[in-house]
């Protein structure tokens, strides 16, 4: 009969000591979790920042694209769309800028005969 007794309370005692010991493990899981959860958490707060500062550098490029296209000209012999700063037309070779082939002092000579 003590033996049963003590049986009884024992296992009276036992799914409380259990019961406790298995809600630390559960809060102790849950704090690893927390803890790990933090770490993934910086990680993609870092990866978000590096894609923001990636996607204001490519505004900035296809901005100055942007500026870049709307200053096309076109070539004074084929009409092809071309860059200001081109000195001869890809297309059809024409040379644009004649000035800047000049020697200036001929031109003052020039100017000289003419006047």
């Amino acid at each position: 009969m003590i033996n049963k007794t003590l049986a009884e309370v024992e296992s009276e005692e036992n799914p409380s000591d259990c019961t406790l010991e298995s809600k630390a493990s559960v809060l102790e899981m849950i704090s690893d979790t927390l803890t790990s959860n933090g770490v993934a958490l910086q990680s993609v707060k870092d990866d978000v920042n590096a894609v923001r500062y990636e996607m204001s550098n490519l505004k900035t490029r296809l901005d100055k694209l942007s500026t870049d296209l709307t200053r096309l000209m076109k070539c004074p012999t084929c009409g092809k769309d071309i860059s200001p700063d081109f000195k001869l037309c890809p297309f059809c070779g024409e040379l644009l800028h004649p000035h800047i082939f000049v020697n200036t002092s001929q031109l003052q000579q020039i100017s000289a005969r003419t006047s």
